[in-house]
């Protein structure tokens, strides 16, 4: 595997744009690198506590999605599945 420092800080970035479009009420995620697919590590708040979540990505497609729209609505697409019990932020124009 060819990784550059550049490369894995580009994955954080991604990750955490997805994770901020998914408007998780909160959260913290690690990026692990690996050979083949690499995983994202995602711990969120739930209704009883915290879960982890590990989400195999594929790299290319992940550091992609700052810029394809089309590899950022699938990764949303599959992430808001994974991470359907993790509790949400209310929008910001909700009442309060």
């Amino acid at each position: 595997m060819n990784l550059s420092a550049r490369d894995l800080i580009d994955a954080k970035e991604a990750t955490s744009e997805l994770l901020e479009q998914l408007g998780l009420d909160a959260y913290i995620f690690e990026v692990e690198p690996n050979e083949g697919p690499w995983e994202v590590h995602v711990e969120c708040a739930h209704s009883s506590g915290w879960q982890t979540v590990a989400i195999a990505v594929d790299r290319e497609r992940l550091l992609a999605s700052r810029s394809n729209e089309a590899d950022r609505q699938a990764l949303l697409d599959d992430w808001r599945e994974r991470l359907s019990a993790c509790r949400r932020s209310p929008p910001d124009d909700a009442p309060h």
